[in-house]
């Protein structure tokens, strides 16, 4: 329906196997969030648009811009929820990052 077009192709295969949970902090913060924000950046000039507006105007005219917005905040949660509390087996132990003091117990 959206014309063969995904919005957040690779972070969904990310999130699907457990790819965003097994990420360092790091590579959530610089690669996968600045993509997430690139896209409701694009998402959000169609702000004040009415739903057929958004629906014509959106992805070629394809549609999809709900499926889309969903996607975006749903995956930004997850990365968002990973970044504050990362799993013991993806802390990053780069002396720059001093969350690993947060976990150490000290």
């Amino acid at each position: 329906m959206q014309g063969n077009r995904l919005a957040l192709p690779a972070l969904e295969l990310a999130y699907l196997f457990h790819g965003i949970a097994h990420a360092r902090r790091p590579v959530i913060v610089e690669k996968m969030l600045p993509e997430i924000d690139k896209l409701v950046a694009e998402l959000g000039k169609l702000e004040g648009k009415n739903e057929k507006e958004k629906e014509s105007m959106y992805g070629g005219g394809k549609g999809g811009y709900w499926d889309d917005y969903c996607l975006a905040m749903f995956l930004k949660g997850v990365c968002m929820r990973y970044v504050a509390y990362p799993v013991s087996y993806s802390i990053s132990m780069d002396p720059a990052d001093d969350t690993e003091t947060a976990f150490s117990g000290s």
